[in-house]
């Protein structure tokens, strides 16, 4: 081998690292893309997230140990790799717009094995591995092959392989942190996807140039030309219309193809508002129902934030007024929502509220579309902050607190109903003040209500649970006794909203409470509740209700 080619292997070999470097900030930001956009169907719970992730370290296995068998029949390594990598960038740019093309794969998979939690996870593992299989494979393939390309310079190989990790390490730091902070809230999901196949693509091109085998450009060119319309075209919906969280809506597959097919001829027209930001994938979009009526879906990662009006009415009516000493001067609510509840209490002559929302598409979307009333009451301040952490943090006392947990399937949301939650929350009221908590009563059995009222218990002296149409509770504590009794809140309701009579009843009174018995409550370190939470709404099956 003369001195130019010795140079021109060396370019390669520093390419080459510098490729794998770059190859692990593609790997990460794939695996944020594809798992926020996967969340949008599967949800985030601990189970889904779970799945998703043993799906992309499986296709990493089976390509380590594939690398590893192939690595003595090749002969050029760096050009194996190079070929890795332009397989991974293709498969990249299909990968988006597949995971929105099998939404009928979904729908069946769920209706047809949602009853069996077990079966149904063995299959959604199936699917999302069919989904990440090829570019995972490839991406595990790579490490053998850059391995033996630097062992064969000499080097001692412990020593390479370390720097080969470091570098493709630190790649993927700098990949997912670009993926959720930069990449997304500008690019997208499939933006930012095709920023990490261009990383793939553009190590592979330069690989091959620079050994200087031209003809493998032209397929290369052809693909991209051929590949990058086919995946805008084919991606063109770009919301989630279906998700496991809101499957239960539809009742069955023939339903839920209905509507699918009603999205696919009317496309965008029914998407009014549609937000890819940092904290959520948040969509509002109308589609059509039973009878020809449309229906209003405002929807976060894939759950749906708008539910039945009278429970955002009660969630605002009851706290405030069982609050006995006199008309509340300050509130807290956390969890804006679809801001129903946040405008029943405006309905109030409340001196100042306090709303905290986290997600930046849920308070643009009231903004512009909602509610935008709201924005223009002097009385509400409008905070971006994750509720519990700002509830941990203030120095403020509030006469009511009020927090609506979307579905507490995932941590975020299951944390408002643990005893570490509700802690902060007493510590957080005046001293006659009130605290309330939406429960979702429909996912639940009897038993896990009682876990939850069994926790909150323990921090309020003076506790109900309120039972609202459509399987919705409602807590409401106090360190202080409550004046009004009970039947006069259901009158004070009517009065307020006659629609609401006999929609809503005393489900626990302080007596009852008192007498539930010692037992599991729900914890930051065993937060049972989202746990069941998260497999009845998939199966539909929590334990017999009475």
């Amino acid at each position: 081998m003369d001195e130019k080619e010795k140079k021109r292997q060396k370019l390669i070999s520093r390419f080459v690292f510098l490729g794998f470097g770059l190859s692990g900030a593609a790997a990460l930001i794939y695996e944020v893309v594809w798992t926020r956009s996967l969340s949008t169907i599967m949800g985030s719970s601990t189970y889904a997230v779970s799945t998703m992730l043993a799906a992309f370290m499986a296709g990493l296995s089976v390509g380590g140990w594939l690398g590893a068998i192939l690595i003595p029949k090749i002969k050029r390594i760096s050009l194996a790799f190079a070929y890795c990598e332009l397989g991974i960038g293709l498969a990249g740019i299909i990968v988006m717009p597949v995971i929105l093309a099998l939404t009928p794969l979904y729908m069946k998979s769920f209706y047809t094995f949602h009853l069996s939690f077990n079966t149904f996870s063995i299959v959604q593992f199936i699917i999302v591995f069919m989904i990440m299989g090829i570019p995972t494979t490839l991406m595990g393939m790579t490490f053998p092959f850059v391995v033996k390309l630097f062992a064969k310079e000499g080097s001692d190989a412990g020593q390479q392989a370390g720097f080969l990790y470091g570098i493709n390490t630190l790649g993927a730091i700098v990949g997912s942190t670009a993926a959720g902070f930069l990449l997304i809230p500008t690019l997208g999901v499939k933006g930012a996807a095709l920023i990490a196949a261009s990383l793939n693509i553009f190590t592979a091109g330069i690989i091959i140039i620079l050994s200087k085998d031209f003809k493998k450009i032209i397929p290369v060119v052809t693909a991209l030309l051929v590949l990058v319309p086919v995946s805008t075209i084919v991606a063109k919906q770009d919301f989630p219309f279906f998700s496991y969280f809101n499957a239960f809506r539809f009742g069955d597959y023939d339903m839920a193809y209905k509507v699918y097919e009603h999205l696919e001829k009317h496309g965008e027209k029914n998407v009014v508002y549609h937000n890819e930001g940092i904290d959520g994938d948040v969509a509002l979009i109308k589609y059509q129902v039973h009878n020809n009526e449309y229906e209003w879906a405002l929807t976060n990662n894939g759950k749906r934030e708008a539910g039945d009006d009278r429970g955002f009415a009660m969630l605002a009516y009851l706290p405030t007024l069982h609050y006995s000493y006199g008309q509340p001067q300050s509130v807290l609510n956390i969890g804006l929502g679809s801001g129903n509840t946040l405008k029943y209490l405006a309905q109030y002559p409340i001196n100042h509220i306090d709303s905290v929302e986290l997600s930046e598409g849920i308070i643009e979307v009231n903004r512009t579309v909602l509610n935008p009333s709201l924005f223009s009451d002097p009385r509400i301040d409008h905070i971006k902050a994750d509720g519990r952490n700002y509830l941990l943090l203030s120095p403020i006392s509030y006469d009511v607190i009020i927090a609506s947990p979307s579905w507490a399937v995932e941590s975020a949301s299951a944390g408002l109903l643990t005893d570490e939650f509700f802690r902060i929350a007493e510590k957080r009221l005046t001293p006659t003040g009130v605290f309330a908590v939406w429960v979702d009563f429909f996912m639940m059995s009897r038993d896990d209500l009682e876990i939850v009222v069994r926790t909150f218990s323990r921090h309020f002296n003076h506790s109900l649970a309120w039972y609202v149409e459509g399987d919705f509770v409602i807590l409401v504590g106090s360190n202080t006794p409550f004046i009004t009794l009970p039947d006069r809140i259901v009158q004070q309701v009517v009065q307020k909203r006659p629609d609401l009579n006999r929609s809503f009843r005393l489900l626990m009174s302080e007596e009852y409470i008192n007498t539930i018995a010692s037992g599991k409550i729900n914890t930051d370190d065993k937060p049972v509740i989202e746990f069941h939470n998260a497999r009845h709404m998939i199966t539909w099956q929590p334990d017999e209700k009475s």
